[in-house]
Order: C-alpha cells, then sequence, then structure tokens
C-alpha cells in the first residue's frame, strides 16, 4: 500500500519551474520521488545548481527543458542539451524517450504530421510530404542506379516546387541595442538637441552636441560589460565547439588597406572577371596536386588499382556484405548537419531531414543498389570547390585561399554510414595503432599532449635530469599532395 504526499518545490531562479510529488511505499520502505520541470526556449543557461539536489536515487525527472541532443533523437545538439547530457552522465541517470513528441519543430527530426486531417480537409501548404510520395509512386522501382538517382532527385525538386515558396530571405542582423536607462537617457537628450537646432538654428543647442562623447562612452562601458558577463559564463563544462567558435570569431581581422582585391594569375596580370579568376584558381590548385611519380611509385600504382579491382568480389565479413538497414540510415540523417551548404545536386540538407517514410525507403535502395554494384551515381562523383580566403591573407594571391569542397547530401550519408562500419572492424580487431589519437571515438589529440608534458616533466624530475628531445614533421599542403591510390 502506498499513499502519496505532494511537495511544492521552488526553485531558486525564475529560469526553471518545478514541481515534485513524493511517493511513500510502505511496502518496501522506499520513497520515490518524481519531479516535472519545464526551462523555457530563452538563451539562458541550464541551472544546473538547481538540478544538483534533484538528482538524488529513487527520482524520476519529467518535463520540457528546451535542451536538444542527439541522445534523445535530436537531429543536433545546443548548449543546454549538451551541459545535460555532460550533468547526467555525471549522475549515471538514464534518458528514456519513447519517440512522443510535444511540438513540432523544423529545427529536429520529428515524425508528427497532420496527414489524418485530410479525412476531414486538405491544404496544399501541409503537403510536401504527400506530393514527394506521390512523384516517386508514379516511378516504379528498378535496379539501375543512374535512373533510381534521376527519379529521386527530380522528385525531391517537384515537391519543393509545389510546397517551398519562392524567393529569398534576407537575414539581417539586428543593430546594437541595449536596455540600459542611462543609455536611453542620453539618446533621448541628443534626440532633443538635435530636433532644437533644426528647427530654431540654435547655436547653444548645436555645441551641447558633446553629449556624443557621452554616448560612446556609455557603449565602452556596455560592451565592456558584456565582455564580462561572457568570460564569466565560460568554465570547464563549456563545449569545445563553443569556445573554438568564440575563438575564430576574435581571430577574424582581415587587412583593411590593400592594393587589389582581384587575384593574380600566373601570368602576373589581375583578373577581369569571376570566370578568369576561378580559371586561375581551377588552374593553381591542380598544379598543386600534380604528383611527381617515378618509375617505383607508378608500379605501386597499377599493383593498387589491380588489389582495387580484385576487390569488387563479396567479401567473407558478412559485415560488408550486410545491406544498409533503415536504423543506420535514420540515425546518420539525425546526425546530419543540414545547416551546410548543398553539393552540386543542390538538394539541401532541410530536404533529407524532412523525408518521409517512403522517400527514406527509396533513398535506402539507392544506397544498397550502391553498396552491391560498389559504384556511386555519376553526379556523386562530382563536386564544387570554394575558395575562402584565409586571415590575415593577401587578397590578390592564389595561395591565400583555402579550397572548401561541396558534395552532395546523400553522398555524405552514405560515407557516414560506410565508415562506421569500418571503423568498428578496425576497433574490433585492434588495427588501430596504439599511437594513434586523431579521429579516434574516446580519443584526442589532447591527450597526446599531456601524456608528452607528463613525459617531459618526468624526465626533469629525474636525478640527474635527463634531457628531452621532440621533433615535430609539417608536411607542406599534405592533403593536395596525397597519392591516394596508396589508401
Amino acid at each position: 500500500m502506498s499513499r502519496l504526499r505532494i511537495d511544492r518545490i521552488n526553485s531558486p531562479r525564475k529560469n526553471l519551474e518545478s514541481q515534485g510529488i513524493t511517493v511513500l511505499s510502505r511496502k518496501h520502505r522506499n520513497n520515490i520521488n518524481i519531479f516535472n520541470l519545464y526551462h523555457p526556449p530563452n538563451n539562458q543557461k541550464l541551472d544546473l545548481d538547481a538540478l544538483e539536489g534533484l538528482f538524488t536515487n529513487a527520482t524520476v525527472l519529467l518535463g520540457d527543458l528546451n535542451a536538444k541532443h542527439t541522445a534523445w533523437g535530436c537531429a543536433l545538439a545546443n548548449n543546454r542539451g549538451q551541459d545535460l547530457e555532460n550533468f547526467s552522465n555525471d549522475k549515471a541517470f538514464l534518458f528514456l524517450n519513447n519517440g512522443t513528441h510535444t511540438y513540432r519543430s523544423h529545427s529536429y527530426n520529428t515524425l508528427t504530421t497532420n496527414k489524418y486531417l485530410d479525412t476531414y480537409a486538405n491544404d496544399d501548404i501541409c503537403g510536401p510530404e504527400k506530393n514527394l510520395n506521390e512523384q516517386l509512386q508514379k516511378n516504379p522501382i528498378t535496379e539501375d542506379l543512374e535512373n533510381e538517382w534521376l527519379v529521386f532527385k527530380h522528385s525531391i525538386f517537384t515537391a519543393a516546387e509545389r510546397a517551398v515558396p519562392r524567393g529569398k530571405h534576407k537575414k539581417t542582423r539586428p543593430a546594437f541595442t541595449n536596455d540600459s536607462q542611462d543609455l536611453q537617457k542620453l539618446l533621448a537628450k541628443r534626440e532633443h538637441l538635435l530636433q532644437s537646432h533644426n528647427l530654431n538654428d540654435n547655436t547653444d543647442a548645436r555645441i551641447e552636441l558633446k553629449i556624443n562623447a557621452e554616448i560612446k562612452r556609455e557603449y565602452c562601458s556596455i560592451k565592456q560589460s558584456n565582455w564580462q558577463d561572457l568570460c564569466k559564463s565560460l568554465d570547464y563544462k563549456t563545449p569545445y565547439t563553443r569556445l573554438w567558435r568564440l575563438a575564430k570569431k576574435l581571430d577574424t581581422i582581415q587587412p583593411q588597406v590593400e592594393n587589389t582585391n582581384s587575384i593574380i594569375g600566373i601570368n602576373v596580370t589581375p583578373t577581369a572577371n569571376e570566370k578568369e579568376a576561378a580559371d586561375a584558381l581551377g588552374n593553381y590548385y591542380a598544379e598543386e596536386s600534380k604528383l611527381a611519380l617515378g618509375r617505383e611509385n607508378k608500379k605501386s600504382g597499377r599493383a593498387a588499382r589491380k588489389l582495387i579491382r580484385s576487390c569488387r568480389v563479396p567479401a567473407s565479413n558478412e559485415l560488408f556484405n550486410d545491406p544498409i538497414t533503415s536504423s543506420e540510415l535514420l540515425y546518420d540523417i539525425q546526425q546530419l548537419d543540414f545547416k551546410k551548404s548543398p553539393g552540386p545536386d543542390g538538394i539541401h540538407g532541410q530536404f533529407i531531414v524532412n523525408l518521409g517514410s517512403c522517400a527514406i525507403k527509396r533513398l535506402l535502395h539507392i544506397f544498397n543498389l550502391s553498396w552491391k554494384l560498389g559504384r556511386l551515381p555519376r553526379q556523386w562523383k562530382t563536386a564544387i570547390v570554394v575558395p575562402i580566403r584565409k586571415p590575415n591573407k593577401d587578397a590578390s594571391c592564389m595561395g591565400s585561399y583555402r579550397p572548401i569542397t561541396l558534395t552532395c547530401m546523400t553522398c555524405k550519408l552514405i560515407e557516414r554510414i560506410i565508415l562506421r562500419r569500418i571503423t568498428f572492424h578496425l576497433m574490433n580487431r585492434n588495427m588501430l595503432p596504439q599511437e594513434q589519437y586523431g579521429f579516434r571515438k574516446g580519443h584526442s589529440t589532447i591527450d597526446q599532449i599531456l601524456y608528452f608534458v607528463q613525459r617531459v616533466k618526468d624526465a626533469h624530475n629525474m636525478k640527474p635530469s635527463r634531457h628531452t628531445m621532440a621533433v615535430f614533421l609539417d608536411l607542406t599542403k599534405a592533403f593536395d599532395k596525397l597519392n591516394y591510390e596508396y589508401i
């Protein structure tokens, strides 16, 4: 027999609302605490101090904290979700998610739909998934890889033309605003002086416009206060991604005075238009990527190509023969960063995230067909190269631009699936060297740096102390001049 005792728990901050009940069990002589939490969707950080007392034994936490993380089905993770995930891991709490959605949003992958309302009414604005299904059902499934890809791409764009509004939305950044009462008073006083000067041509009022200096000082004070608040919000729990983005924003100062912003080609003449600049950069990258192969390298290349052709037979390991499952595809779609630019096919990440069940099955068929045949659609082998200028580099020099390759989103998906299988195979058989810390789960290059520093300190603490010698190797344009046949 159990009885309930309802306790109202007030949070020390107004951002986090909490209410709880305690279930008293006479039979088992232990209590179960059940808390309902809510945090509004604002920019405030999660109040971990208030949650500290809630994460105890025999506790169930329910509610909506507006925290996004891939651990509970979101397509992306925000800072609040990362904090909650780290905090729950420290407290050894488990998340239980049955897939029920309380809100439909474009920022995470939800399966909520209004298709059941079609029985009573129909709205064409809410039917992109329905339009896509109709387009795919018009074309039966075949074993032709190129045809399947063309049908899938054409169906997506046809459905998008019917559902997505035309035109571009200009993203505007709000001006610097602040709710400081002192600043608002100064701005109002300046506005009054300006109006007085325009109406009466009052010289005294014009002289009084020195109030601008006071406004500038107030702005500087506000900026300094905002910077101090930002520094206070950073601690050891701050995600590395946020720190890295902040560091890059602080280091984006470009030269303000330049001789020219036109790219100077190989013939030492400035390019006249965008086409000439693109041709000059293309020739430069092609020349930089050339490899001076000797006789031994060519012999190794022929052996590598022969080995690749021999691998097109079924492998003995079932991991490389089993078809790709829908769970693998759905997991990678959740991990997909839909904010990235699309590739040559023009399919945006938002299209992939909002695919319906019928389109998911068709895309899975394309992946399995490519996996079985051992080749990719021709368009997946093409890419768009976008030159991004390096910080503090001369705009006219071709070496000042870093080529960024944009590939198809669908090709990125199948690459992730195959990479996960290969990584599992290598880790399961301990085929990766112990010295490798980059691109390994649970490892980081920071660990290697810490080990190196510890080795140096241990050598200095020995009696007699020992000297440490380090050799650093930096390969210029190693990625551009890599012989991929050896991989």
